[in-house]
């Protein structure tokens, strides 16, 4: 991974493969690994899921719905298409732009 990827509180994978929050960002990253976005993980960061046959064919949503954003946040749906966001450090950092911090319940 690059340092410039990375922010304070990032979840990401340490030398060892265990999962980490980060306290620091050193400027060589890259020891750490990226930790893949999952279902389990969209739920742990707090999202909410549905599902439901459109043609026959069944489509899942993942939510993200927050008062101080303002919105939904949406795009994140499972099907043959590929995630917006592949890893959970980089879903992290654009909720930050939004003014709102993704947390691993977790690690609560």
């Amino acid at each position: 991974m690059k340092a410039n990827e990375l922010m304070i509180g990032n979840y990401v994978k340490d030398p060892y493969g265990k999962e980490i929050r980060l306290v620091s960002v050193d400027a060589d990253a890259s020891m750490l690994t990226p930790i893949e976005i999952t279902d389990w993980k969209l739920l742990d960061l707090g999202f909410s899921h549905s599902s439901e046959r459109i043609d026959g064919e069944l489509v899942e949503e993942f939510r993200f719905e927050d008062e101080t954003i303002k919105r939904d946040i949406y795009g994140f749906y499972h099907t043959d298409t590929e995630l917006q966001f592949k890893y959970v450090h980089t879903l992290q950092n654009f909720f930050t732009l939004l003014g709102k911090t993704l947390e691993l319940v977790s690690y609560n």
